[in-house]
């Protein structure tokens, strides 16, 4: 985790230095209920809150803008299987780049920080 964050954090301070750009950072996902802990799926699901924790930090460190994508997609969740947003975890489909997208107008139209 601290190799990371270290990575994190430098990208992060070298692209202030660099750029006058408008940061939005997003949260790691992972698109799945699997919780009965013996999966593959199921250990993913206990450590991206580790991963979600460092662009915490970072967002607010750096005062970014911050999409909680993985919180999006489980609210998501609640109402559609899985497969409506990817074919596995990871790689949107249509359906799952849209949440996305519009979650980022959402953020961006809000000017949302932190």
């Amino acid at each position: 985790m601290d190799v990371y964050r270290e990575k994190y954090d430098s990208i992060l301070a070298t692209t202030r230095e660099k750029t006058r750009a408008q940061i939005v950072l997003l949260d790691p996902f992972y698109i799945s209920l699997d919780d009965r802990g013996q999966s593959f799926r199921s250990t993913v699901l206990q450590t991206i809150g580790d991963y979600i924790a460092v662009v915490d930090e970072m967002a607010a460190k750096y005062g970014t803008y911050h999409l909680k994508t993985h919180e999006l997609f489980a609210r998501h969740l609640q109402h559609r299987e899985a497969d409506y947003f990817c074919p596995e975890p990871v790689h949107p489909n249509r359906a799952g780049h849209i949440v996305i997208a519009q979650a980022m107008m959402d953020v961006l139209s809000a000017g949302q920080n932190g």
